[in-house]
C-alpha cells in the first residue's frame, strides 16, 4: 500500500516542474535554476543556473525522457536544444521514444522532432497540430499508448485528444474551470486522466464565480491508457 502525505515547501521563485529522482527526492526546475529537493530536510540544492543575466526568464514545464534526462523549457528566448521559443510549455514522447512532441504556446501548435534516445539529439522539426485560439492556449500534454496526444487548453476549460499523425482533433473533455493547465495518466492501470487547473491572477470575485479553479480533476472511462512517466536518473 502507498502512504501519502502532504509536504509544503516554499522556494523563493516560481516552480515550473518537479520530477522524482531515482535516488530519492526530486529534481526541480524553479526560476532559472535546476535544483535537487530533499523531502526529509526540505532543502533545495541548486545544481545549475541558466540565464543569470535575464531575471525575467524562468523554467515553465519539464519532464524526463526514457533514459532519465530532464528536459525543461523556458518562457522566453534562450540557449538550449533549440531556440526561437516564445512560451515553452508541454512536452512528451511517442510510445516508441522516436519522436518528441513540444508545445510553444504562443504559436498555438504542437511540433514534432525526430528523437535519438541514446544521444538526446533532435532533428527534423515540423508542425503536427495547429489550434484555433478560440479553443484556448495549448499548455501541458501527455501521450497515450496508441500514440495520441492529450493537451490541456489554458483559458479553454478543456483537454483535447489529438492524432499527431493526421493533425486532427479526436475529442474534447470539458471542465468547470477555464484555466486547465496540464494533464497526465495515472492510477494502477494508467487509465485515469488527472488534470490540473489554475486560478493565478484571479480576483476574489472571480474565485467566487469559479470556485473550482485551482483544483485537480480526474477523468475515468476514457478507454485510453497513458505511457510511463520516467524518473530523473541521478
Amino acid at each position: 500500500m502507498y502512504e501519502y502525505r502532504f509536504l509544503i515547501i516554499l522556494p523563493d521563485c516560481v516552480v515550473g516542474a518537479v520530477v522524482p529522482r531515482e535516488s530519492g527526492g526530486a529534481v526541480v526546475a524553479a526560476g532559472t535554476k535546476f535544483a535537487f529537493l530533499d523531502f526529509e530536510t526540505r532543502e533545495l540544492t541548486t545544481v545549475a543556473t541558466v540565464d543569470q543575466h535575464k531575471p525575467t526568464n524562468r523554467f515553465n514545464d519539464g519532464k524526463c525522457d526514457a533514459v532519465g534526462r530532464f528536459w525543461a523549457g523556458k518562457e522566453t528566448l534562450g540557449r538550449g536544444a533549440f531556440n526561437g521559443v516564445d512560451l515553452s510549455n508541454g512536452l512528451t514522447w511517442s510510445p516508441d521514444n522516436n519522436i518528441m512532441y513540444y508545445i510553444d504556446s504562443l504559436q498555438y501548435s504542437v511540433d514534432a522532432f525526430d528523437f535519438d534516445l541514446s544521444t538526446g539529439t533532435l532533428r527534423n522539426r515540423r508542425q503536427v497540430m495547429a489550434f484555433n485560439p478560440v479553443d484556448g492556449l495549448p499548455d501541458g500534454m501527455c501521450t497515450d499508448t496508441y500514440g495520441k496526444l492529450w493537451i490541456a487548453m489554458y483559458d479553454g476549460g478543456q483537454v483535447l485528444q489529438v492524432d499527431p499523425n493526421t493533425g486532427t482533433q479526436l475529442r474534447s473533455i470539458k471542465f468547470p474551470v477555464p484555466l486547465t493547465t496540464s494533464c497526465c495518466f495515472g492510477g494502477p492501470n494508467l487509465d485515469i486522466l488527472y488534470v490540473t487547473s489554475s486560478r493565478v491572477g484571479y480576483s476574489p470575485d472571480e474565485i467566487e464565480q469559479k470556485p473550482l479553479s485551482g483544483c485537480m480533476f480526474q477523468v475515468t472511462g476514457l478507454g485510453a491508457r497513458g505511457t510511463t512517466a520516467f524518473c530523473y536518473d541521478g
